[in-house]
């Protein structure tokens, strides 16, 4: 049960608003969500807004022939029972406060809820398709403050692009600095993301994973997959966007990145599912949209033309290319930055170093995957 105000009235309860709220997130283009779902996410929600939620002895389920009025009735009538914590009663003064802080954050919730149906509603009518694919690309420009810069031509080409702002694994000054173009819908990417991170762990010293995205105009459900990707680094970090990346490549989550899908997504790694129907709904592009899109136009200017592609201290690579090869990648690699150190080089600076200098990589032989699926 969740616990409201004794002076409410007979208003509508807070339950059944977010219920409402949430089949209004839905169209008959979408997915329906089943009862259980819809239950364990408003929950969810009524939590995330600092309620107390607590099984009845019943299951806290009613009969369906009482509705949503013997819902309220039945909250009325426990919350004179019970405080917001759902302990037995205390003294007035306390009840009072408790009743207080439980009708500030109904109130919070109740708004969050209209605001969310009526932006989803908007949305809804205005592109439905988009919604089904849980973010339209939106109008961004295609240009990046920070550009990759290309030293060299031919076999010795290096391509330098900013890492500093990007999520990664390992540390700042390992010798070896493989930045990876990823696209969250791409199969192929999600072929070579373990790997990658299996490389790095065998070289926990020498080797710094970095991610950018380059969702392809193509695919449909990428953006909105990114947006997924950004909220996780913006809530945890480096390492909860990894753990993100990896969930959603798994092979049955990665074929579901419609807006149905991605707020289970979102729900199963934990993250703020309010946020993230915000930055889904959103008319205007927010700041995780424009993270993407500088990501995008970083691609954009190496080119990374297909997805995935890598540089490895600046050497490009393009293809699923099995582990063994990165090793080899990261072997030739290692002796240059040895050679640099040796030279006087910084270790700190070994990327910016190697990334600008013109030197002939590995061959790699052309992928099969020509193109992205």
């Amino acid at each position: 049960m969740v616990v409201p105000s004794q002076a409410r009235g007979r208003r509508r309860p807070l339950l059944a608003l977010l219920l409402a709220a949430l089949s209004g997130c839905s169209n008959q283009q979408q997915v329906v969500l089943d009862e259980e779902r819809v239950a364990r996410r408003v929950v969810a929600l009524l939590r995330q807004q600092g309620l107390v939620v607590r099984r009845s002895p019943d299951g806290g389920r009613p009969a369906e022939e009482e509705g949503a009025e013997a819902v309220e009735e039945s909250d009325e009538r426990e919350s004179a029972e019970a405080g917001d914590d759902g302990d037995p009663a205390r003294p007035d003064e306390s009840v009072a406060t408790a009743t207080a802080d439980a009708d500030a954050a109904a109130d919070r919730a109740r708004a969050m809820a209209l605001a969310a149906l009526q932006r989803a509603q908007a949305s809804a009518a205005a592109a439905p398709a988009a919604r089904r694919a849980g973010r339209a690309r939106p109008a961004l420009p295609t240009t990046t403050s920070t550009p990759a810069v290309a030293t060299g031509a031919g076999d010795s080409r290096r391509v330098w692009v900013p890492v500093a702002d990007a999520p990664s694994i390992g540390p700042a000054d390992a010798p070896v600095t493989l930045v990876a173009f990823l696209d969250p819908e791409c199969p192929f990417c999600a072929r070579l993301l373990p790997a990658l991170l299996a490389a790095r762990e065998a070289h926990p010293s020498d080797v710094r994973l970095v991610v950018r995205l380059r969702p392809l105009a193509h695919h449909r459900g990428a953006w909105g997959a990114s947006v997924l990707l950004g909220l996780a680094r913006a809530q945890r970090g480096s390492e909860g966007f990894f753990a993100a990346l990896s969930y959603l490549y798994a092979d049955s989550n990665q074929r579901s990145l419609d807006r149905a899908s991605l707020d289970r997504h979102a729900a199963a790694l934990g993250l703020d599912v309010l946020r993230l129907a915000d930055a889904l709904d959103s008319p205007t592009p927010t700041d995780l949209d424009r993270a993407i899109a500088n990501d995008d136009a970083i691609g954009e200017s190496v080119p990374v033309l297909g997805t995935p592609s890598m540089l490895i201290n600046g050497a490009f690579v393009s293809g699923a290319i099995p582990r063994e090869r990165i090793e080899e990648h990261i072997a030739h690699e290692l002796r240059r930055a040895r050679s640099a150190l040796a030279s006087g080089a910084r270790r700190a600076a070994l990327y910016d170093t190697l990334a600008r200098t013109a030197a002939p990589g590995l061959a790699n032989p052309q992928p099969r995957n020509r193109r992205t699926p």
